[in-house]
């Protein structure tokens, strides 16, 4: 009888010490159909929105080197103005100056604005990017007048 107790006071002792050692945090986790389905459908998520993202960057960068090509457009133009002005005498020197230097002015504003542009967030460029488009149709309208009073 004492073989039995031993043996069985054996088992027991092997068993404690085998469940002590299990921590039951550590267990693996049985995932549900439902739920790796969802974990799915998150990562599908998030690959959309990386790639709308990357899109998003993508068209961004376009539109600030067409503003930029623009703006380069626009100071050869300038630079054709002031160059007719020269030979411009009197009052009408004057005045073509003075249209020049605003228009300069404006130039410099706008060129600013697309300084801190390209700076800014992907998140605040939604809400700037009217406001640059307005910027360079509003200069592009000041040169045409400008260029219209040269003539």
């Amino acid at each position: 009888m004492k073989g039995k107790y031993s043996l069985t006071v054996g088992i027991a002792l092997a068993t404690a010490a085998l469940l002590a050692g299990c921590d039951s945090e550590k267990k693996p986790k049985v995932v549900s159909a439902a739920a790796l389905a969802n974990a799915a459908a998150n990562s599908r998520t998030q690959f959309r929105r990386a790639s709308a993202r990357e899109a998003f960057e993508e068209s961004r960068v376009q539109i600030l080197i067409a503003a930029d090509k623009n703006i380069e457009e626009l100071d050869a133009s300038i630079a054709e103005l002031t160059k007719k002005s020269e030979s411009y005498q009197d009052d009408a020197k004057v005045k073509a100056d003075q249209t020049l230097d605003s228009l300069r002015n404006q130039r410099a504003r706008v060129r600013d604005d697309l300084d801190e542009l390209k700076k800014m967030s992907l998140e605040g460029w939604g809400e700037t990017r009217p406001a640059l488009d307005h910027a360079l149709d509003e200069l592009q309208r000041a040169y045409e007048t400008a260029k219209s009073a040269f003539d």
